[in-house]
């Protein structure tokens, strides 16, 4: 099983400025809640 992480979204001048959560939501920091678990 490979491991769960952020899924970058958005990538502006190289740097990647929106993250796909694992839960669906998209937040604009890389820090945001993709380990959330599904209800």
């Amino acid at each position: 099983m490979k491991k769960d992480g952020p899924i970058p979204l958005e990538v502006k001048d190289g740097k990647v400025t929106r993250w796909v959560c694992r839960c669906g939501k998209s937040l604009k920091l890389p820090e945001c809640d993709w380990t959330c678990t599904k209800k």
